[in-house]
């Protein structure tokens, strides 16, 4: 599938996932900050967890987006 994507859709699927990491990034301190949550070892996997989960349904999503605007799955 990556060999049907034009270099700058390739760069706007990388660009926006490094902006959902970014503010992820920032939410987390400022959670930390502002809260009195404790960032153990199952407050860490919770979040990460989460976190792999949505960015996984985020780049799933572009992807199937963009096979259907583009027809792009056979024939």
């Amino acid at each position: 599938m990556l060999e049907d994507l034009s270099r700058s859709e390739l760069t706007v699927y990388v660009g926006s996932g490094v902006f959902v990491i970014v503010v992820f990034a920032t939410a987390l301190i400022a959670i930390g900050r502002a809260t009195p949550i404790s960032f153990n070892t199952w407050t860490t996997v919770f979040i990460m967890t989460g976190f792999t989960l949505f960015l996984g349904s985020y780049f799933v999503s572009m992807f199937v987006w963009d096979w259907l605007q583009g027809d792009r799955g056979g024939s």
